[in-house]
């Protein structure tokens, strides 16, 4: 869901950032003599004043009951967390969720550089398969989001799309856990890629093809972000918990294969 509009003048403000977004990024490489895109982290949730920043929004928008928090905790990390409960319409009944979302400066954030990388994100969950990470895109209508589950599904890495007659395969995304060097404590992390999102419109999904015609020969399209989040969706009520450490964005090899 998209939470906002963005006037012709929040735009132009937009084209400003993101040019000097980019020479702070091209003057950065140049004092490290490197030319490469370093990872870069995006959120560290170790501070009320961070925390208070995200917006918090569940199925009651559409009639739901579910609910949610985000509760700070003594270990430089948050939870997000609340109760699901089933979401009916008519004899239908449809998943419920509960979502998460940062809203960036000046209503945009520029990932172009990440285009062939993607998102890093470091967490704890008993629910891994239920977690979605989410970002609005400034430039489509209401309503649309792009998603990719936190846990890769064997179906959807091993499918192939087809656009303008070319095919692409999707990047796999990887799932493992790390040891935190400063504390010893255990975290799960999944890596996402950019190619793995696929789009959410009204409630129905679509390919990923979908997302490449937003911007032709690329993968999803970054360089306009305007809501980063983290979500639940699932057909089984009941409570949740996703502790978070941390989300980056990290850079990478082609990940648009032709064949």
């Amino acid at each position: 869901m998209v939470l906002y509009k963005v006037p012709f003048l929040t735009q132009a403000l937009n084209l400003k950032h993101s040019v000097a977004q980019r020479m702070k990024q091209f003057y950065d490489r140049a004092l490290r003599f490197d030319m490469g895109t370093p990872s870069r982290t995006l959120h560290q949730f170790n501070s009320n004043t961070h925390l208070s920043n995200w917006t918090l929004i569940t199925d009651t928008i559409f009639g739901g009951k579910s609910d949610c928090e985000l509760v700070k905790t003594n270990n430089d990390s948050c939870i997000f967390q609340g109760q699901l409960y089933t979401l009916t319409n008519g004899k239908k009944v449809l998943p419920s969720f509960a979502r998460m979302w940062f809203v960036y400066p000046a209503l945009h954030l520029d990932l172009s550089d990440y285009e062939d990388g993607g998102i890093k994100i470091k967490y704890r969950t008993e629910r891994p398969d239920d977690f979605q990470l989410q970002f609005e895109f400034n430039h489509f209508v209401d309503d649309i989001f792009f998603y990719a589950p936190l846990v890769p599904s064997i179906l959807r890495e091993h499918t192939t799309y087809y656009h303008s007659a070319v095919g692409y395969k999707m990047q796999a995304t990887k799932f493992y856990t790390e040891i935190d060097p400063e504390s010893g404590e255990e975290w799960l992390v999944s890596e996402i890629p950019f190619t793995s999102f696929c789009v959410n419109n009204m409630g129905e999904e679509t390919s990923i093809s979908a997302i490449r015609r937003a911007k032709l020969g690329t993968t999803a399209p970054i360089y306009d972000i305007l809501t980063l989040g983290v979500g639940i969706s699932s057909m089984n009520e009941g409570p949740f918990s996703l502790e978070l450490k941390s989300i980056e964005v990290y850079p990478g090899n082609e990940t648009i294969k032709e064949f």
